[in-house]
């Protein structure tokens, strides 16, 4: 994963491009296998973290459309491994959200549903964080968007009521 994440920082164009497809598929696995998640995303391990801060990075500086929905989707699958404190990954998710891309802005409510839906053992304390950022004005003009953006924003809006219902 360090190789990767060093390839996705220095390289530009196709390379670039697969290798963050190849990230995104070991971050998918890992969403479904708990095992590969613990023992290749620990939040202490070096490789881990460069990987996560290019995805990070790819999310706040690219202008790629493609390559900030494969890095969102990534942040998104790795929401079960991130800690209560770790706001740094959901503020620029909560960011994207107003994204003039609709497709941008539509992958990251789903991202973000990863983090608010009930399987995650700290959706409470991540909706809470979402809220902080300020992500409900721009969640509500996603409402506005298409069918599919609505019903992930309407989702993700529903997950961030019941958890922080006050």
């Amino acid at each position: 994963m360090l190789c990767l994440a060093k390839l996705i920082e220095k390289e530009k164009g196709e390379l670039q491009f697969n290798c963050l497809m190849a990230l995104m598929e070991i971050t998918a696995e890992a969403e479904s296998n708990a095992d590969l998640r613990r023992a290749a995303f620990k939040t202490n391990s070096p490789a881990a973290k460069a990987a996560v801060d290019q995805l990070l990075n790819i999310v706040n500086a690219s202008d790629n459309p493609s390559l900030q929905i494969a890095a969102i989707k990534s942040i998104g699958s790795l929401a079960h491994t991130f800690p209560a404190r770790e706001t740094r990954v959901i503020s620029p998710l909560v960011k994207q959200l107003g994204h003039r891309n609709q497709d941008v802005a539509t992958e990251a409510s789903i991202s973000l549903v990863k983090f608010a839906c009930p399987e995650n053992f700290l959706c409470m304390e991540h909706s809470k964080t979402v809220i902080e950022f300020n992500g409900v004005p721009p969640l509500m003009k996603l409402l506005r968007g298409g069918e599919r953006t609505q019903l992930h924003g309407l989702v993700l809006l529903c997950y961030l009521a019941i958890n922080v219902g006050n």
